[in-house]
């Protein structure tokens, strides 16, 4: 895991690759329950100055309520 990044500058065949954290059923529920919050929660700003992510391990995901760039 810790040399993922040299995929980059790898052949084109390893480029493409696609690395993402196995999951279990009820991980994977609890992230789109909090993937869905986070999209109503942006629904609901009015502002339009801050965007809301999903971030962390899987079993302890967090909403994240950042500034947008300009």
């Amino acid at each position: 895991m810790e040399s993922l990044f040299q995929l980059k500058q790898s052949e084109l065949k390893f480029r493409q690759t696609v690395i993402a954290h196995d999951m279990t059923k009820a991980e994977r529920e609890d992230c789109r329950e909090k993937v869905a919050e986070a999209r109503a929660m942006a629904s609901d700003d009015t502002s339009g100055e801050f965007i809301f992510r999903v971030r962390g391990p899987p079993g302890d995901m967090k909403i994240l309520k950042l500034r947008k760039r300009n």
